[in-house]
């Protein structure tokens, strides 16, 4: 299976959200964990007169918060560990659009746009928030900024394919490598780079209220977009 636009962005969206992962804080800044600071003992016979004590006069409430917090810290541990290969192809992804694209607003909508999926965030929410910020000429329109990252993601996997850069997927999404049977079975895969409500490309349908647009109503009739 060659590059795709698509694949490019599913590559983008995890690059960040290796980023996410591995620079994540258990809480808000000044706070720590909940769980009181788990005991430690010197030896085993010391833990187990510990456990003995405390079942016998505290029904093992202590020697429960112990293990739960020794629970927890081992999750915390282990959501932060990331293979080398995904952290590999997250700093491989990450230099695509500094390195193949040129135009700023072009390159901070997709950079934007991917650390916007990679945190679960609604796109048209964020968009909002961005142009309360900046002057009205430096606003980034919704659908043009659909139109921008589709552009920018043909343009990275045209470069890919043309020097013919390994395609490697995250674990997660190797199903993409399936060949699909039929059209719209790839089309369903693809989707999942473009997760906000409407935010797919105009091939998936995602531009209906894109002017000039034409669109099929429910009972099959052609409309011309105002």
């Amino acid at each position: 299976m060659n590059w795709t636009p698509d694949i490019v962005m599913v590559r983008l969206i995890e690059a960040y959200a290796v980023i996410e992962r591995i620079t994540r804080k258990d809480g808000p800044p000044g706070t720590g964990s909940g769980m009181p600071a788990a005991i430690t003992f010197e030896s085993s016979q010391e833990a187990f007169e510990f456990e003995r004590v405390d079942l016998t006069f505290n029904n093992g409430e202590s020697m429960a918060v112990i293990k739960e917090t020794r629970r927890q810290d081992i999750l915390r541990a282990a959501g932060r560990a990331v293979p080398a290969e995904t952290i590999s192809m997250a700093l491989e992804a990450l230099r695509w659009p500094i390195d193949f694209i040129q135009d700023e607003d072009h390159r901070a909508c997709l950079i934007t746009y991917a650390t916007c999926r990679a945190r679960n965030r609604v796109w048209t929410k964020v968009l909002k928030a961005r142009n309360a910020r900046v002057p009205k000429e430096k606003r980034w329109l919704r659908l043009k900024t659909y139109r921008w990252n589709e552009k920018s993601c043909q343009r990275i996997s045209d470069h890919l394919a043309k020097e013919s850069v390994l395609l490697r997927l995250p674990l997660d999404l190797q199903m993409i490598q399936i060949e699909a049977e039929h059209p719209c079975e790839f089309a369903n895969l693809a989707k999942r780079a473009w997760m906000a409500p409407d935010a797919m490309p105009s091939r998936f349908g995602g531009d209906d209220d894109q002017p000039g647009s034409t669109q099929k109503s429910r009972h099959g009739e052609r409309r011309e977009a105002a």
